[in-house]
């Protein structure tokens, strides 16, 4: 059983052809759709056919009825979910450029901050050693932190974010897995990272304050600190066709996990979560419509690049 807590969003996007002017009304087109980083991932991980268990926190207005609905017609089970009915759903707003990669991110996740301990605390008597458990920094910095030193089961995170990276820097030894981009790594360990030697330097910084696996991602592939060794893979995949780069690092950490338990082979793994990377910034959702046999074709196409640094 895979258990994901985190967020639930309702997305709005607004797509521009043309060159943002600030402080200025400017054209775009707008789309909505259900979102949130631990949504993302538990739903990358149903479409895979994985049993996930979402906890996260809803409101009773008729954003977040459409969002449940969504949920259960995925397979995601909501066993564990929260509701509140003095809270509005959480949302996301993207402002995307010309480019279509992110401009502007804005967050409204004051519902999902309200989660409290007693409410999630009886998880600590149904996850086991060897299920898998993803926590996201939108939650509050102390539930994140009592979840991944109190609860068991390989434990996972996604920074999200540099606002919100900061939340993981003492709980690094508590984590198995974690997930940054490269200006997350930054912010987390307080340098520059311009070259490979100084994304190398990252890693094993991280791993003297105790992470076990790192990845660390880029528009080009990933960096990944695992057995105490460091890797560089690269996917070699033009971004000229850049659909939507939101979601996509949700996705990478679904494959990653999904193939984590299945096989041992490094580059097997990474393949596989690049991979479903470029299906989602291929798509104009942040969640594709991945399936095992999507996912296996996309794999088998690519020519990852790289090994250790």
């Amino acid at each position: 059983m895979i258990y994901v807590i985190g967020g639930a969003n309702i997305d709005i996007f607004a797509k521009n052809s043309h060159d943002l002017i600030l402080r200025d009304s400017n054209p775009t087109k707008l789309s909505f759709s259900f979102g949130g980083v631990g949504h993302n991932i538990a739903l990358n991980l149903a479409k895979l056919k994985e049993k996930v268990q979402f906890v996260s926190v809803f409101s009773h207005d008729h954003f977040s009825k459409g969002l449940i609905e969504d949920c259960l017609s995925n397979g995601l089970s909501l066993d564990h979910a929260i509701y509140r009915e003095d809270y509005p759903s959480s949302m996301y707003i993207a402002i995307m450029d010309k480019d279509n990669d992110m401009y502007l991110g804005l967050s409204d996740m004051s519902i999902l901050e309200s989660l409290k301990w007693e409410e999630i605390v009886s998880l600590k008597e149904i996850i086991k050693d060897d299920d898998y458990l993803i926590a996201d920094t939108n939650l509050s910095e102390t539930i994140l932190a009592k979840i991944l030193m109190e609860f068991k089961g390989v434990k996972v995170s996604d920074a999200i974010s540099v606002n919100k990276v900061h939340k993981l820097s003492k709980v690094l030894d508590k984590l198995d897995i974690i997930k940054l981009n490269r200006l997350e790594a930054e912010a987390l360990c307080a340098m520059k990272l311009t070259s490979d030697e100084d994304v190398k330097k990252a890693l094993l910084d991280l791993k003297d304050k105790g992470a076990k696996e790192v990845v660390i991602t880029d528009k080009d592939g990933l960096y990944l600190l695992r057995d105490e060794k460091c890797y560089r893979f690269c996917h070699g995949h033009t971004r000229n066709d850049l659909k939507n780069a939101t979601g996509a690092g949700d996705s990478l950490l679904a494959a990653y996990v999904y193939m984590h338990q299945r096989s041992d082979d490094l580059k097997k793994v990474v393949t596989y979560a690049l991979a479903n990377a470029l299906l989602t910034i291929d798509d104009e959702n942040t969640v594709s419509n991945v399936n095992i046999e999507r996912l296996e074709k996309k794999a088998q196409e690519l020519k990852i690049e790289g090994g250790e640094i």
